[in-house]
């Protein structure tokens, strides 16, 4: 049994570092967001976000309206601590509507969390965070928020992963329309996908409403996000797919550690599970993007 539940950590570590990255816009999750830019992935580039993203009060209470995007302001950072969000953590989204943070994934934080440092302590999982049209000191705007991969280059800094960006060297992950507001970032509801490599193997997953939030700066040396949250929703299609490549008596124990929190067809009965990732990223050099 120890053996399977080591195996289990692996897989959770896979599963849970495949929701850190974000992709096509869904009308129907309630706002604009994300868009992958690739083509065949649906939906088009989100207006804003969900309710609520617009701003701090203003006199009168009205919202203040972030200024618009500064042409040429690109700054970007690398996610260097991430994990498992407590099953009581608040800033998770609430997803089933009761009122509550969701985080189905809660209970196998003890098992992947730490898997999920040591890959992004030892540079197997680098995650680049990176704001279009932030100008620094990026408490206040609207821009594109995109999350690239990246390879060390030997010199403390990192080249963007080609596989990131599409034929036209556009982000295949991006959140547009992100807002500022205060230094308080807004990015979503939008869809994530990845594809990553774990021991010889590929899993693909996807994470649907999922919102990003946190605290934002932009310095010269780049991009801070203190406090983030990754928060959305994976169907059972989409885990069934994503741990196709997983050996069938793994697979059996996944009931044991997750249980679906989620009617996301809203017709009785949950059907998706529930993920929040707490994360901080700090400023990193990164070349190879934008795309000369």
């Amino acid at each position: 049994m120890g053996s399977i539940v080591r195996r289990w950590g692996v897989v959770c570590l896979a599963v849970t570092s495949l929701a850190l990255a974000g992709c096509d816009d869904d009308d129907s999750s309630g706002g604009g967001g994300a868009d992958m830019g690739a083509p065949g992935m649906g939906g088009d580039p989100g207006a804003g976000g969900a309710p609520g993203m617009g701003g701090e009060p203003g006199m009168g209470g009205n919202p203040i309206e972030p200024p618009p995007p500064v042409e040429g302001a690109i700054a970007a950072a690398r996610i260097g601590m991430a994990s498992i969000a407590g099953g009581a953590d608040n800033r998770c989204q609430d997803l089933s509507g009761d009122g509550r943070p969701n985080n189905a994934f809660a209970g196998i934080g003890g098992l992947a969390n730490g898997e999920l440092q040591t890959a992004l302590d030892e540079g197997q999982l680098n995650l680049m965070p990176v704001s279009i049209g932030l100008a620094a000191p990026g408490a206040n705007g609207r821009f594109d928020l995109a999350v690239l991969t990246g390879d060390e280059d030997g010199a403390g800094g990192f080249v963007v992963d080609p596989d990131s960006l599409d034929a036209q060297g556009q982000p295949l992950i991006l959140f547009r329309g992100a807002t500022a507001a205060n230094g308080t970032l807004q990015a979503g509801p939008g869809d994530f996908a990845l594809q990553l490599p774990v021991q010889g193997q590929e899993l693909n997953l996807q994470l649907t409403s999922t919102a990003i939030t946190g605290t934002i700066s932009v310095t010269p040396d780049g991009l801070r996000i203190t406090g983030g949250i990754i928060s959305g929703q994976i169907s059972q299609a989409d885990l069934d797919a994503a741990l196709v490549v997983v050996p069938p008596d793994l697979v059996g124990l996944v009931p044991i550690f997750l249980q679906p929190d989620i009617d996301s067809d809203g017709v009785g009965g949950n059907d998706s599970y529930s993920l929040c990732l707490t994360f901080e990223a700090d400023p990193a050099p990164l070349a190879g993007f934008p795309v000369e």
